[in-house]
């Protein structure tokens, strides 16, 4: 459902690639990343490159970003954890239970944000849920960044709205970084 959404981008002349990274597959974080950011080495000699990442996502296209900035003009996070949170529910060892890569990536986006100055925080656009059991609220905010809450609960629900709803604010949002 996500794959189609987002290749439906092509008409707003936006050419989508969708790179998976696999969570439930047991390979450590540095594999996965690595695995990205050489599709943004590639990509990026044909021209600009942004990102948006969807949900565990949003870590991954994060920590790509802050390794190759120069390459990457704008970056997306929907419904992403960014951060571990303090006193959160659900707590990032109970949200990656059973998915080490995903915790990793959580901690690394988290230990990597001062990497990001304020220039790059500009870059990147975090759209979360009003509620979502999945990702607590304060764990998708970037300072700095452009954080927008939407008027939605549930997390699969908020992820569908953001790709139809909001997808010309994402759309408009990648134009204008491009």
């Amino acid at each position: 459902m996500v794959s189609y959404a987002v290749k439906q981008w092509k008409k707003y002349g936006i050419t989508p690639y969708v790179h998976l990274a696999p969570w439930k597959k047991k390979e450590v974080l540095s594999t996965k990343l690595d695995r990205l950011v050489s599709q943004i080495d590639e990509l990026s000699k044909k021209g600009f490159v942004s990102l948006v990442g969807i949900s565990a996502g949003g870590s991954m296209v994060l920590n790509a970003f802050a390794k190759r900035k120069a390459k990457i003009s704008s970056v997306v996070n929907v419904c992403g954890r960014i951060k571990c949170g303090d006193k959160v529910f659900p707590s990032l060892d109970l949200a990656a239970r059973g998915n080490p890569a995903f915790r990793e990536s959580v901690l690394f986006c988290d230990e990597s944000r001062h990497l990001l100055k304020k220039a790059d925080r500009k870059k990147v656009l975090n759209l979360r849920a009003w509620y979502d059991e999945v990702v607590p609220s304060q764990t998708s905010i970037l300072k700095g960044a452009l954080n927008k809450r939407m008027p939605v609960v549930e997390h699969n629900a908020a992820i569908m709205f953001a790709l139809s709803m909001y997808k010309n604010q994402i759309i408009n949002f990648l134009h204008k970084k491009a």
